[in-house]
């Protein structure tokens, strides 16, 4: 009987270890660390952004992951790129009772998602928008007219045939924006935040 429920557990021990292996076959995040099993093969991610008119800079934002969680609570940084439409995005943004009072967004074509430097301009086949809103400043919405994209570490965590799965993202993107006439720079450091993949036809 006891070599019964031995074979058994190691059974189970192996579908466990078998299970594990295939959601994350692909794993190259630092983590936490901690020890807890919570997120400790997911890098902690944090983005800053820095806004600069006519060269002073006026306005500074953080926002982190710790964790698998925020800080602020009420912020978020995420972004997708898809292999198929080739269509890369990111958005930052942090509420005030349910309402954004800061929000970065941007959205262009990628001919593919690799380490490198990419530059968008308005009415480029490219650049699809980016747009800036800071409650702090104003409230009005503001467009970039240029951005540029610089990548410069992927960790990919995902099915290990990468048709599905995160690149946890490092780089910059600055963003040239009118601001009333004003010469806006959006400055962005992306430190592992994360860029969920896809490279499946879901449309078949």
């Amino acid at each position: 009987m006891n070599y019964i429920k031995q074979a058994v557990l190691v059974l189970f021990m192996a579908m466990l270890a078998i299970s594990c292996s295939d959601d994350n076959s692909v794993d190259t995040g630092d983590g936490d660390g901690d020890g807890n099993g919570n997120g400790d093969n997911i890098p902690n991610t944090k983005v800053v952004v820095t806004t600069e008119v006519e060269g002073n800079v006026e306005h500074t934002k953080t926002i982190e992951i710790i964790d698998d969680s925020f800080v602020p609570a009420t912020a978020t940084a995420t972004g997708s790129y898809n292999e198929i439409n080739k269509i890369f995005s990111i958005q930052l943004m942090d509420t005030e009772n349910s309402l954004p009072k800061f929000q970065v967004s941007f959205t262009g074509r990628l001919n593919g998602y690799e380490n490198g430097s990419y530059s968008f301009e308005d009415g480029g086949d490219n650049f699809i928008g980016a747009s800036y809103v800071n409650n702090e400043l104003d409230e009005n919405a503001y467009f970039a007219q240029t951005v540029t994209l610089n990548i410069t570490n992927r960790n990919y965590i995902g099915l290990e045939n990468r048709t599905l799965g995160t690149y946890y993202t490092s780089g910059n993107i600055t963003m040239n924006v009118d601001y009333g006439g004003q010469n806006m720079v959006v400055k962005i450091s992306l430190d592992n935040i994360p860029i969920a993949y896809s490279n499946m036809n879901i449309g078949g």
